[in-house]
């Protein structure tokens, strides 16, 4: 029987793990989000000939082509993807590592085993991105 004002504990454990589930499944696909952006600007620097990391001797701004076709023009297309989808990468990986450090502390899951899978694929993922992020230069090839 609850007393006057009390929450029965069972009733908090249950809405945790519930919260914990939702957010471990929110982490996973976050994360998936930031793989598939990553991975589009890898397609598209395949595209372009491996024109990213730009070489130290290449200085100054990315410029745009005036040709509508061929390797030029998939170099713009990797800007305008680099800019687009790259940039809100630096700010969305250290956000995901947060978020799976706040996650392994404090949420709990009905199943611990899912919560082990989405917290190594969250990490992996977020660790794979972040290095291709800081390898490729997304932010030091814009040249600004």
């Amino acid at each position: 029987m609850e007393s006057a004002g009390l929450i029965c504990p069972s009733t908090t454990t249950n809405t945790r793990s519930i919260w914990g589930t939702w957010s471990w499944m929110g982490c996973t696909l976050a994360a998936t989000i930031c793989l598939v952006l990553c991975l589009a600007i890898e397609l598209q620097n395949w595209r372009a000939g491996n024109f990213l990391p730009r070489a130290a001797t290449d200085q100054g701004k990315w410029r745009l082509s005036t040709a509508g076709w061929g390797v030029e023009h998939d170099r713009d297309l990797l800007r305008f993807r680099v800019e687009s989808l790259g940039l809100p990468l630096y700010l969305l990986i250290p956000l995901l590592i947060l978020w799976i450090l706040v996650n392994s502390l404090f949420a709990r899951s009905r199943n611990p085993r899912l919560a082990l899978v989405s917290s190594t694929w969250c990490l992996s993922v977020s660790l794979l991105v972040g290095g291709l992020m800081l390898h490729r230069e997304y932010f030091a090839s814009l040249g600004w």
